[in-house]
């Protein structure tokens, strides 16, 4: 049994019995909920803070019961109704807990702006802080207080997204001084051991596919007029293990000396493409891969591996109009429009882009920049939302924000010290994809 706020209770009248409540080790907000019942029955668990409740789906019928509360915000009393049945039936055993402190390098968040009804419900991240670099992966609620988090034990975690079912997040832990060991984590949200992927050289980003392949950006070497050059490639792993890869820059574009000739991202050669946002559309059947140093977008055919088109840069096949650069996150919103956040200055924006590729032409569809003008060049994310609007993190700045349909700040979080907010994700409920 874990900590010391494990508790058994012996029910002579209620409905349940040998109750046992404990934290889940490793994991200071989840609360596992142990009973038994005197005849199979389904069960189901509210936990509530202050005026939220968080209620587990209903379980199977059964006489032993055992769930493991998400959502719980930490450092907090918690007050639990533990049902034989639906909690609606009211046949239940009302007890407390209490969630405990996340560890102290985990860097907090305040809510800064808009009403929280307007935020997202859960939203995961990934924040990099520390003379090392150190990482810690969250899950805040609209207030900004973590729900869900876990310290990867090396490297950093620029990008942690929801696993497709809705049980787990995956996370990418790399090091440029190391990334040929680079690894992609499927930690369950319920705590336990997580399952660790090999994904050697890969960095930056990485997505999961409908029938469960990952892809993910990974540096690639090779030697171009006598000079070590760092490009970049697209792999990815089905779910039975087997590794192709489905795009080089190497086979399609020019190696030109740009910018990246003068940065040490790699001990081993010069840094040419920098890509640092993968998005998969499966509509469409392509990749649409960020390269931060051609400023630029490739989109890219995943079956054939074909170059489909250039957007931005010296290889821009729609007029070579400058809508960004340098960018990261690229993704496609419920209208169709092209997003992607734009690093460039004197500030920061989310953009989104209408394409038209009978035409060639691009277009600027809309345009976010918050009025204080902030900018940064690492990382930084647009999240497109079902509704028109956005959850945008902006980087280095330290900050998270959703934007409604017409364009409006309606939410926003900022991280009380120093942390370089990596990709978002907007999830309403912990216990439903």
């Amino acid at each position: 049994m874990h900590t010391a706020l494990a508790v058994t209770l012996l029910s002579a009248c209620g409905p349940t019995r040998d109750l046992e409540i404990t934290r889940v080790p490793d994991f200071p907000t989840l609360l596992r909920v142990r009973f038994d019942t005197r005849s199979p029955t389904t069960a189901q668990v509210a936990a509530t803070v202050g005026d939220t409740t968080r209620t587990t789906p209903l379980g199977p019928v059964a006489t032993h019961h055992d769930f493991v509360v998400l959502g719980l915000p930490s450092s907090h009393e918690v007050d639990l109704l533990i049902c034989a049945g639906a909690v609606s039936d009211g046949d239940c055993d009302e007890e407390s807990a209490r969630t405990a402190a996340v560890p102290g390098r985990v860097v907090p968040f305040e809510h800064v702006g808009g009403d929280t009804s307007d935020g997202p419900p859960f939203v995961l991240t990934s924040v990099i802080s520390g003379e090392e670099g150190e990482s810690s992966v969250q899950i805040l609620d609209p207030l900004g207080r973590p729900t869900w988090v876990v310290e990867p034990v090396w490297g950093f975690t620029p990008t942690a997204r929801f696993s497709r079912d809705g049980t787990a997040v995956w996370m990418l832990l790399t090091s440029k001084e190391h990334v040929e060991d680079a690894v992609i984590l499927r930690q369950p949200l319920i705590g336990g051991e997580p399952e660790e992927i090999q994904t050697p050289y890969a960095h930056h980003d990485f997505v999961e596919l409908e029938d469960g392949t990952l892809a993910w950006i990974a540096a690639e070497l090779r030697e171009v007029d006598g000079e070590a050059v760092v490009g970049d490639r697209i792999v990815e792993r089905a779910p039975d293990g087997t590794t192709r890869e489905v795009w080089s820059a190497f086979d399609w574009l020019e190696v030109v000396p740009n910018a990246g000739w003068s940065m040490e991202q790699y001990p081993f050669g010069v840094d040419w493409t920098h890509a640092n946002g993968l998005h998969f559309d499966a509509e469409r059947g392509a990749y649409t891969l960020s390269l931060y140093y051609h400023r630029s977008l490739a989109h890219i055919d995943r079956s054939s591996g074909e170059l489909l088109w250039v957007l931005g840069g010296d290889d821009d096949d729609f007029g070579g109009t400058a809508f960004f650069g340098p960018q990261h996150a690229p993704d496609f919103d419920a209208e169709g429009h092209l997003t992607v956040f734009d690093n460039g200055g004197p500030g920061s924006s989310a953009v989104g882009l209408r394409l038209d590729e009978d035409a060639w032409t691009a277009e600027e569809a809309w345009r976010f920049s918050p009025d204080d003008g902030r900018g940064n060049l690492l990382l930084g994310d647009v999240a497109p939302q079902p509704d028109g609007g956005a959850l945008i993190s902006w980087g280095e700045h330290g900050a998270i924000s959703h934007v409604d349909a017409s364009g409006e700040l309606a939410w926003e979080l900022e991280a009380s010290q120093a942390g370089v907010v990596g990709q978002v994700s907007w999830r309403g409920d912990l216990y439903q994809p």
